[in-house]
């Protein structure tokens, strides 16, 4: 099965539908385009420090497939490094090529893809 557009949009519906189920945060909007996203939250303790997690999945255009963005910070608000991110997700293989950090006109600082885009 190929995962279109539509298709994509119909599961985002039916993810916030079974997240909101479980209590757990999730928006559904759409970019200025019109095209529709979800973006769900998480939090949890790493050490002594609460790690902030927003993810933003999106239809992408250019690969014709979900495209997974998040956005990870402390509990000041401080974006964390790419090695934390590593650290915390414990990927395996060439890092670079699962992750690349982007910085985004958003004032919460980095905006981090699991596309595979290389380093920026």
């Amino acid at each position: 099965m190929v995962l279109n557009r539509g298709l994509f949009e119909q599961s985002c519906h039916r993810l916030h539908d079974s997240a909101a189920q479980l209590g757990f945060p999730c928006d559904t909007r759409s970019d200025q385009r019109g095209n529709l996203f979800i973006i769900l939250r998480n939090s949890w303790m790493d050490g002594p420090r609460v790690v902030n997690v927003e993810y933003h999945v999106v239809f992408s255009d250019a690969y014709q497939m979900p495209v997974l963005y998040f956005l990870a910070h402390d509990d000041l608000g401080k974006p964390l490094q790419l090695e934390t991110v590593w650290r915390i997700l414990s990927l395996p293989g060439e890092q670079w090529s699962s992750l690349s950090q982007q910085m985004s006109n958003k004032p919460s600082g980095c905006l981090t893809s699991s596309q595979p885009t290389g380093a920026c």
